[in-house]
């Protein structure tokens, strides 16, 4: 079975809302990219926080 991994992404919405699809959604994808990878992104993008998590297993009921 294949390890999956989950994201919780924390973000201003002010600030997403005004990029440029354009000029800036390559950069913006990219800095998803290299987050989502476990390295640093800048936050003046409007990204407050990316939080790395593991599958957790399933729960009996």
């Amino acid at each position: 079975m294949t390890r999956r991994r989950f994201a919780i992404v924390t973000f201003d919405p002010d600030r997403i809302e005004k990029i440029e699809t354009n000029a800036d959604g390559q950069t913006f994808a990219w800095i998803m990219l290299r987050a989502l990878q476990g390295y640093d992104y800048p936050k003046e993008r409007g990204i407050i926080n990316i939080t790395l998590m593991d599958q957790l297993p399933k729960r009996d009921q």
